[in-house]
């Protein structure tokens, strides 16, 4: 079996928290590649990933998530895909050190599919293959598809990287209804519909990142997912519900405060744990003790 299926079953385990919210702090420009970074800027990525390593990190996730087509043309960097991806998984390795996993990050395109967009479900697993068969033959241990809204985008990925004998971890982004009634993503998925979509899919974990949903009320996302498949639970919620604060999104939950929610999460079924938007190598930590309390 899969080192990382077997360690999913004998605990929960933690994946590290954000990048792109990280890198904002290490003075990268609105709109700027942030995988251009695996090249131009290393030690900077390294940083980062070493220091979620270092805070009890058992998953690093590569600076891949831009890194398909269709994104890469905004920024003019499709023809270095191979070189972006090969940095990306080269840095988080060297941060994971070998006693941690490194799984493939791979986000959505951007676009929509028809009838919204101009792309065909088979033009989205064609594009979705070549991220992933680039970060199979750099060695990853699995994939994270992860802030996905639209399920049948998902899929065309989970497609994608179903090709490669690794386990696959899919995510997607729930916000919270306007009346509190319940979760859904931008495009109406709700995480009952996801769960039953994918019960058969054969991803080693679905789960939910980013979106509205602070981490206290990620349990209930758990409950809904666990009501429909025993399939293992990720969450990544954010440090605290987005503000905008002088034109700026700001996320100010601390780590003490996020980590309060690890017992709930756990309690309702989820077996991976880290965070999005906002969580800071500090986050991760207290995440790790309080799993370490239980």
């Amino acid at each position: 079996m899969n080192k990382l299926l077997q360690a999913l079953e004998l605990r929960v385990l933690v994946i590290d928290g954000a990048m792109g919210t990280e890198l904002f702090k290490l003075g990268i420009g609105v709109g700027e590649s942030g995988e251009l970074w695996n090249i131009e800027q290393p030690e900077k990525i390294v940083q980062i990933q070493q220091a979620y390593a270092d805070a009890g990190a058992d998953i690093l996730i590569s600076n891949t998530f831009g890194a398909n087509r269709i994104a890469l043309e905004k920024h003019q960097l499709t023809a270095r895909a191979e070189e972006l991806i090969n940095a990306g998984v080269s840095l988080a390795k060297n941060a994971a050190g070998g006693s941690r996993f490194v799984v493939g990050d791979i986000g959505p395109t951007g676009e929509f599919m028809e009838p919204l967009g101009v792309y065909t479900y088979e033009d989205f697993v064609a594009i979705f293959s070549e991220q992933a068969g680039l970060l199979a033959a750099a060695a990853v241990d699995g994939f994270i598809i992860e802030t996905m809204t639209d399920l049948n985008e998902l899929k065309a990925a989970i497609e994608a990287c179903a090709k490669y004998d690794l386990p696959v971890i899919a995510s997607m982004s729930f916000n919270v209804d306007a009346d509190s009634s319940g979760f859904h993503t931008m495009m109406g998925v709700s995480p009952r519909e996801m769960a039953q979509a994918l019960k058969n899919a054969g991803v080693a974990a679905i789960g939910a990142n980013c979106g509205s949903a602070d981490a206290v009320e990620m349990a209930a996302v758990v409950e809904q997912f666990k009501s429909v498949c025993p399939i293992p639970v990720l969450i990544e919620a954010n440090a605290g519900k987005p503000r905008n604060v002088d034109g700026r999104t700001v996320y100010d939950q601390s780590p003490e405060e996020m980590a309060k929610a690890v017992p709930g999460l756990v309690q309702a079924g989820a077996r991976i744990i880290g965070g999005c938007c906002g969580t800071t190598p500090e986050h991760i930590q207290a995440i790790r003790n309080k799993l370490n309390e239980l």
